[in-house]
């Protein structure tokens, strides 16, 4: 039991190419940014960096990668496109 405990401690990363090169991504990281998104779309990115607890350059990663995974449209406003609300259920 207490194997697997520390198994599940471990955060879930799922790797995303963007621009050459091979970044991996905290699964928490992209629920909470989705769910920022849901409750509020219409979000620029500094204002989802601030709400979400993230630096600039961070938050514009994660975004790059979920709208390469197809997760997220990016206009002036940050939207959830139907594949992105599918990974909050």
């Amino acid at each position: 039991m207490k194997k697997a405990a520390l198994i599940l401690d471990v955060p879930v990363a799922i790797p995303c190419l963007s621009e050459s090169r091979l970044e991996r991504m905290d699964l928490n990281v992209v629920l909470r940014i989705a769910r920022h998104l849901r409750e509020d779309a219409d979000l620029g990115i500094t204002r989802l960096a601030i709400v979400c607890r993230m630096k600039h350059t961070t938050c514009k990663n994660y975004l790059n990668c979920m709208e390469t995974l197809g997760w997220i449209t990016h206009d002036r406003c940050i939207r959830l496109t139907p594949e992105g609300y599918r990974i909050l259920k």
